[in-house]
This record gives structure tokens, sequence and C-alpha cells, in this order.
């Protein structure tokens, strides 16, 4: 059975969500599927790989990439996620 924790194709994905702040939205969705357990997590999995899609730049390795802040602009100092302005 399929957990995140095991799944190549959206790990990275789904903890890029806290690394890069991606808003209170993306951020609830990849907590909810960090915690899914064997019997939840395949019911997630059709959301988190179309919101992977509409939202590919956190598909980026995020560790210490100042860059990828600033290409999604999620660093402007204002502290909040322009998806939420």
């Amino acid at each position: 059975m399929l957990i995140l924790q095991n799944d190549p194709e959206l790990i990275d994905w789904v903890f890029n969500l806290k690394r890069m702040y991606a808003g209170g939205f993306l951020m609830a969705i990849g907590e909810a599927a960090q915690l899914a357990d064997h019997a939840n997590y395949p019911l997630m999995r059709p959301l988190l790989l179309d919101l992977k899609k509409k939202y590919p730049g956190y598909d980026r390795k995020a560790e210490n990439d100042e860059s990828a802040l600033l290409l999604d602009g999620h660093d402007d100092g204002s502290g909040i996620d322009p998806h939420e302005r």
C-alpha cells in the first residue's frame, strides 16, 4: 500500500509546500497528505497530482534555494502568501 513517505512522484513536492511557504490551503493539504494512512492516502493522491500540475513551482528542490522563493514570488517581505492576497 502506498503512503506519501514511499511515493517518489509526490514526496518532494508535498514537503516543499511547507519549505517554500505555499500558503494556508496548500500547506494544509500537504500536512493532511503527510498524516494520511494506507487507507486514506490513495484517496488524496489524485488531488495531490492535480495540485502538483497546477503549482509546478513547488516541485524543485527547496533546500537553501532562495532563488526558488523569489521566482515563486513568496519572499516579498510581507509575510503574506501572494495567492492569499
